[in-house]
């Protein structure tokens, strides 16, 4: 391990780094927020809620996503010279000539927000299994309609009674 550097451009970077991974926990906390309001909203069915939270969601990571160029830029700047294996420098490479405070921050910080990923991950899962859940509902509750409103009453290729696709043409011979 080198000696740590105090270049101004050094400390600069490790100034952004540290304040854009404060951004991305911050970002990534309100993400936690809307995607449990994304849960709820799915469970009152509340459509209008819905809305305003996936568009949220999506103002929300054009945000990390932008911070994410940040910190990947300041952590190649911090790696400078030194031979990469992995074609993103990780925290731990980009860190490795910062002076302790500055590195026990920068790594409280990275911990934290790797929790809050985790946390992101699951909850995000629960959402996409009640969509999921959601979605076959609303699909059979169509084919209960379709089934309802099918004159034939005759089974489709798939199995289930579908509304025609052609009117039925029906007659009836009342002569005598």
């Amino acid at each position: 391990m080198s000696e740590p550097q105090n270049t101004p451009t050094h400390e600069t970077t490790l100034a952004e780094l540290e304040t854009t991974l404060a951004g991305l926990v911050a970002s990534h906390e309100t993400l936690l927020d809307l995607t449990t309001r994304h849960r709820a909203a799915i469970t009152r069915a509340d459509a209008a809620e819905l809305t305003a939270v996936i568009t949220a969601q999506e103002e929300e990571l054009r945000v990390i996503a932008t911070l994410e160029q940040r910190r990947r830029a300041a952590a190649r700047a911090l790696e400078g010279g030194v031979a990469r294996r992995a074609p993103e420098p990780t925290l731990t490479q980009a860190l490795s000539n910062a002076a302790q405070p500055v590195r026990e921050r920068v790594s409280a910080l990275a911990e934290k927000l790797r929790g809050l990923l985790g946390r992101i991950i699951r909850e995000r899962n629960v959402v996409k299994q009640a969509t999921a859940s959601l979605v076959g509902h609303m699909e059979g509750l169509m084919r209960q309609v379709a089934q309802s409103l099918s004159a034939s009453g005759a089974y489709a290729r798939t199995g289930r009674v579908e509304a025609p696709t052609q009117p039925i043409v029906t007659g009836l011979d009342i002569t005598s």
